[in-house]
Formats: C-alpha cells, sequence, structure tokens
C-alpha cells in the first residue's frame, strides 16, 4: 500500500513539473514573439548595426539583410501599420524560397540574432 502512495505522489509530481514547465516555455515564446513585433528597422539597425542590404519606400514597406550567428543571411521585412508606425512583419531565410516565412519559434531567432531582442 505505501508503494501505491508513494507512486502516485511521484505521478502526480510529475504530471505538476510538466505543466510548470510547459506554463514557462509558452510565457517565454509569448514575449519573444512580442518583443520581435514591436521591432521597428531603426531599433533593428540601432542595435544591430548597418545592414548587409536594405530596400524599401520607408512608407509602406522596407526590408533589411543581416547575417545571424550561423552565418545565414535572413531578410526582415517590416510593413507600415495604420498610426503605428513600421514593424517587424517576418523574417525570411535570403537563401530559401523568398516566399517561406522562417519557421523557427521566436526565442530560437533571438538566439541565433541576439541584437534583436536588445
Amino acid at each position: 500500500m505505501l508503494v501505491l502512495k508513494i507512486a502516485t505522489g511521484v505521478f502526480i509530481g510529475v504530471l505538476l513539473a510538466t505543466a510548470v514547465l510547459g506554463w514557462f516555455v509558452e510565457r517565454a515564446d509569448v514575449s519573444a514573439r512580442l518583443k520581435l513585433s514591436h521591432l521597428t528597422p531603426e531599433q533593428v539597425i540601432a542595435n544591430c548595426g548597418k545592414p548587409l542590404r536594405e530596400e524599401g519606400d520607408n512608407i509602406r514597406f522596407r526590408q533589411l539583410w543581416y547575417l545571424n550567428q550561423l552565418g545565414q543571411q535572413w531578410e526582415l521585412r517590416f510593413t507600415a501599420l495604420i498610426d503605428h508606425g513600421m514593424h517587424l512583419l517576418s523574417i525570411h531565410d535570403s537563401l530559401a524560397d523568398l516566399t517561406t516565412t522562417i519557421d523557427i519559434p521566436p526565442q530560437e531567432q533571438l538566439r541565433r540574432m541576439p541584437c534583436l531582442g536588445k
């Protein structure tokens, strides 16, 4: 009987630890996503330095190219939001299909380009 109580306690403890860990991971993901979505081209340039290349009309859209820590060239696409200025729309791998957004979690994007998180 004692073994059953210990096993039940261990099982419940593992479930609770898993739930708490999941909550922290989700919270960190939301925080990283918010940080990225509120970036402006000016903030990125101030934090990451001069881009390798820059295009856009500075009114409706703007694109900046940078190398991440893995040496991959990323294109950061910004778009103008009504009454809110320009904000990061998406990040693309310049060497891949330009229509495909990088499918990398926001936290990993910040790890690969730490200057975005400053």
